[in-house]
């Protein structure tokens, strides 16, 4: 990755903006509304129109947030012809303190909202390690980023520029949205993320591979096992009541850090019961759906027991050294297997007779009757000590 990847895309623009903190990069206006809550809150946002790159104003007024182009003509930046200048941070001073509205509509700025402590510059990162992209989902570096003034290694997750079409980055901001709000031993640490430059990076914790790499190298022991389903029930049992379903469970998005301690990850799906688009979007052959509950295949519901049944398939993975469930069935035999014939996938033989009992009570069809994530981790723990 080049120094060009981590650049402030705004170099033509001038420092000001950037040593205070009000331009808030490629801020969507739906993250715009959730901090500009007063009259006259403001700040400063980048968008394309047109195929250009913008700068705009985005500012709180009689109830709603407008949003409001610079001018710009023969190097001078302007709202209107009451007041012009050569930059930006100037032109908003100026109108704040002499209260001059910047529209017909009579709106007045009157507070700058800065950036939070999670949105990162790109200066953060201090060195670019290694390539680390078989351990995440996308491209994927270790690196030195210094954060609150500390320096730590870390992964910098970044969406390129074949992702950066609007979904990947509402889907990309929305986990980070989540991430910043969860804290527990067993979830992916989230740092920061940037939205000031492209690519978009998201600063999370550091790990050494997925759990379903380590599962399929046949090396795990009895008590790994059994602390890496009571890890993964603990952190999914604590997403549950910060209310969210994750609908993506399984050992691919589960990852292990350099303590071999479990951290629960990619959350781009995760919020509320709404069915993620790639359900309606894509073909049945082209989901994986070994892992989802039939109520997930037939209606496209998502709920906590839904994460539950996926829970039951993770528990599989991990007692069958990271095998595909259902192998060698197509997504529709699959269905056909779980909806029609009510059948489940076999017991793994060398599960505990606790987990196994776990599992077949989370594979129930009717959602009521699935054990919840605090059952769940109560008795996988009692497993995990056992050992």
């Amino acid at each position: 990755m080049s120094t060009s990847t981590v650049r402030i895309f705004e170099e033509r623009m001038d420092p000001d903006l950037r040593n205070r903190k009000i331009l808030h990069g490629y801020m969507p206006l739906a993250d715009a509304k959730t901090v500009l809550t007063k009259e006259g809150d403001y700040l400063l946002r980048l968008m394309g129109y047109k195929g250009h790159l913008v700068c705009v104003l985005s500012v709180y007024h009689n109830g709603e947030v407008i949003t409001v182009c610079i001018n710009r003509m023969n190097k001078l930046y302007f709202f209107n012809d009451d007041y012009k200048d050569h930059s930006i941070g100037s032109l908003l001073h100026w109108h704040q303190n002499t209260k001059t509205p910047v529209t017909p509509k009579q709106i007045v700025l009157k507070n700058p909202i800065f950036l939070a402590s999670w949105n990162l510059m790109p200066s953060c990162i201090v060195r670019l390690l290694r390539d680390i992209s078989e351990c995440y989902r996308m491209r994927t570096y270790e690196v030195l980023v210094c954060v609150e003034k500390e320096k730590i290694q870390a992964a910098a997750m970044l969406l390129t520029s074949k992702q950066l079409v609007i979904e990947s980055r509402k889907q990309f901001l929305a986990e980070a949205r989540i991430l910043k709000k969860l804290s527990h031993p067993n979830i992916l640490q989230f740092y920061g993320v940037i939205i000031t430059a492209l690519p978009f990076t998201m600063i999370v914790g550091l790990c050494q591979m997925k759990l379903l790499t380590f599962l399929q190298k046949k090396e795990a022991r009895k008590d790994q096992k059994a602390r890496y389903a009571a890890e993964a029930a603990a952190a999914l049992k604590y997403l549950t009541e910060k209310g969210y379903v994750h609908k993506d469970v399984k050992a691919e998005n589960c990852l292990i850090d350099r303590n071999m301690k479990l951290k629960l990850a990619n959350f781009c799906y995760a919020g509320s019961d709404r069915c993620p688009l790639f359900i309606h979007k894509e073909p049945l052959e082209s989901i994986s759906v070994g892992w989802l509950a039939p109520e997930t295949m037939l209606r496209h519901d998502f709920s906590k027991e839904t994460d539950v049944w996926a829970f039951g398939v993770l528990m599989w993975e991990i007692y069958e050294d990271g095998d595909i469930p259902y192998r060698g069935l197509s997504n529709l035999e699959i269905r056909s297997f779980v909806i029609h014939s009510q059948r489940r996938l076999p017991l793994p033989k060398k599960a505990p007779m606790k987990v196994k009992k776990l599992m077949i009570r989370c594979w129930e069809e009717n959602p009521s009757r699935r054990p919840t994530f605090q059952e769940l981790e109560f008795t996988l723990g009692i497993v995990k000590d056992e050992h």
